[in-house]
């Protein structure tokens, strides 16, 4: 299940991933484009067309009782029909909700097993998140990994402890010193609080009561970023959608859209657990 995915278009997506049917680009497109969080992100990052892709590419190799079925968890918005912040704001509050329900009825009733791929925050061992969400109501307890790149700066040195292993290794935090380690210094949320200045709301948690293990994927030098071809927005049809969309939620810049970005991963500006105050 992703989060960069509507379910509105679920039909669609389940004939291009688990059917030999072809589906045309512009049809294909909106799957990822018309979730609750256009257009401050419209995944047109080519990374998650790329992801829909490749686990069509590989069930084509499965037979049809084997092949994997992307779920989309992004809550049913219907954008042409979308006229008023009113009408967006119940869809942004099942941000959670919503994605727990489709685990618990295409999922768990079925016998199943989901990789849940979504943002840490949404997989956090806290109330009101989709892990939480699912293990309240299922009593099937989730199992999470975040990443783990440090904060600008590394004022952890979360970096440097992790040089001794491998990328791509899996660390649990259970028993490890990952797990002592202070939440803060990995989990990249800032809130805003005392005229608007973030502050690290994770700062005195350690890291293992949230998640259960972390992904070292490897230093930051060598850490790259997938960022949306800025020609996308030089179509006047869809960059007309999205500067409407904007007008309904406040008038969200969209300057930067324009903008190549460097192929560098960009770390986390979050104030570090020892700076705070």
């Amino acid at each position: 299940m992703v989060e960069s995915g509507n379910a509105l278009y679920q039909d669609l997506i389940d004939r291009f991933i688990l059917g030999d049917e072809p589906v045309n680009d512009a049809d294909l497109r909106p799957v990822w484009r018309n979730t609750t969080q256009s257009p401050l992100n419209t995944w047109d990052a080519p990374v998650y067309e790329q992801f829909y892709r490749r686990v069509r590419a590989v069930n084509w190799t499965l037979p049809p009782g084997k092949r994997i079925r992307v779920l989309a968890g992004d809550p049913p918005i219907d954008w042409p029909k979308i006229t008023s912040a009113m009408q967006i704001a119940p869809f942004g509050a099942q941000r959670d909700s919503y994605p727990a329900s489709v685990v618990a009825r295409e999922v768990l009733a079925k016998g199943r097993r989901a990789l849940i791929h979504y943002g840490t925050g949404h997989l956090l061992h806290q109330n009101g998140t989709l892990a939480s969400i699912i293990e309240q109501q299922t009593k099937t307890r989730t199992y999470t990994i975040t990443d783990l790149v440090p904060l600008a700066g590394d004022p952890g040195g979360l970096a440097t402890k992790l040089l001794r292993y491998r990328p791509n290794t899996v660390i649990p935090t259970a028993g490890t010193w990952l797990g002592e380690t202070d939440a803060g210094d990995v989990i990249a949320l800032a809130e805003g609080r005392n005229g608007g200045k973030p502050f690290n709301p994770d700062c005195g948690i350690r890291l293992g009561k949230l998640a259960d293990a972390g992904l070292y994927l490897g230093q930051p030098a060598v850490l790259t970023g997938s960022w949306p071809n800025p020609a996308i927005y030089l179509d006047p049809a869809y960059w007309a959608e999205l500067q409407r969309r904007s007008a309904l939620q406040g008038h969200i810049d969209l300057d930067s859209y324009h903008q190549q970005q460097p192929p560098t991963f960009q770390l986390a500006v979050v104030p570090g657990c020892g700076t705070q105050h």
